[in-house]
């Protein structure tokens, strides 16, 4: 007997779903809401930055001295940024505004751990490191010894997450070009996939992106929320430097974040805005922050190419562009 809904009194009140985008197949896109992709950026102001083949990063130190770039997360997920823009003569600081904690219920994920382990579910399909981790806690609780021992699939939203769940054993079945819930929709949509049951463990402000889509092309999604976002206060230094007009730019990874930085610092139109995603930067736009670029990676080059635009630093020419 097929085990019933998991019960999750964790959830809070989510937004509307985002465009359904496509992860590097052509894929019908019936759902696709008119004025978004490049003709809205294009009326927004914004630049979408996508996948680049080569290292289009390259740029003079002269090109990134005197400006200052908030990074709004914290320094664990955001050394790799933090040193590519500190050895090309930028300022940089690091700076939380919100952090993840367990969820008070842990019943739901106890229950959801133990119907992977039943096989229940074909595939588990991840969207932050955070869940990673809380589906690893919940397997030693469970006396599993790593997620690899669990008999199913596992999807991941980009590079960071699926390398945390290959440090747990487990192998990443699938990941999307474009780094978010909606590209991770058109990755099971091209991967033409039978319909399969598939366990989203997300964050308690995730929106229904990603369970209304694969919903959309077959599959059954189950939702379990295993961490809670909550909002950690920036330092005074950081306070006095946005006041004080002192950043040049801020790079924005998830909506939370957006709406933490309007909430903490407030809205500044000199400062420039980098997003991850077409969700972030909406969420930006709804509470007065500026975005200039939006960047379809969740990856340190494309957000490099990202502020780069930006900010209007020039990479340096290839090699060939030079003779």
């Amino acid at each position: 007997m097929s085990p019933r809904p998991i019960r999750d009194p964790n959830r809070r009140p989510l937004v509307l779903p985002e465009r359904v985008r496509t992860s590097g197949a052509r894929v019908p896109e019936p759902a696709e809401t008119p004025g978004e992709g490049t003709e809205a950026a294009h009326m927004t102001g914004e630049t979408e930055v996508g996948p680049t083949p080569g290292d289009a990063t390259a740029t003079r130190a002269a090109d990134w001295a005197g400006h200052t770039v908030l990074i709004p997360r914290s320094p664990g997920r955001a050394t790799d940024l933090v040193d590519r823009l500190t050895a090309c003569g930028a300022r940089v600081l690091v700076c939380p505004v919100t952090t993840q904690v367990p969820v008070e219920d842990l019943e739901p994920v106890d229950t959801a751990l133990r119907a992977i382990a039943d096989g229940h579910f074909g595939w588990v399909a991840v969207t932050s490191v955070n869940a990673v981790d809380a589906l690893s806690a919940a397997a030693a609780r469970a006396g599993i010894s790593s997620l690899g021992q669990l008999p199913t699939r596992w999807a991941a939203v980009g590079p960071a997450t699926g390398a945390a769940i290959e440090a747990q054993g487990a192998s990443v079945d699938l990941m999307p070009t474009e780094h978010s819930a909606a590209g991770m929709v058109g990755a099971f949509a091209a991967a033409t996939l039978p319909p399969a049951r598939i366990l989203l463990p997300l964050g308690d402000l995730a929106t229904t992106t990603l369970a209304d889509g694969l919903r959309t092309h077959g599959h059954a999604p189950q939702v379990v929320t295993v961490y809670r976002t909550v909002p950690r206060e920036v330092t005074p230094q950081v306070h006095a430097d946005w006041t004080a007009g002192a950043v040049d730019a801020v790079v924005l990874t998830s909506p939370s974040i957006a709406r933490q930085v309007a909430a903490q610092l407030g809205p500044r139109h000199r400062v420039s805005g980098v997003a991850i995603g077409r969700p972030t930067a909406d969420a930006a736009r709804d509470v007065g922050l500026r975005v200039d670029a939006v960047s379809t990676e969740a990856t340190t080059d494309a957000l490099l190419r990202a502020l780069a635009s930006a900010l209007g630093i020039i990479p340096d020419p290839s090699p060939q562009e030079a003779s």
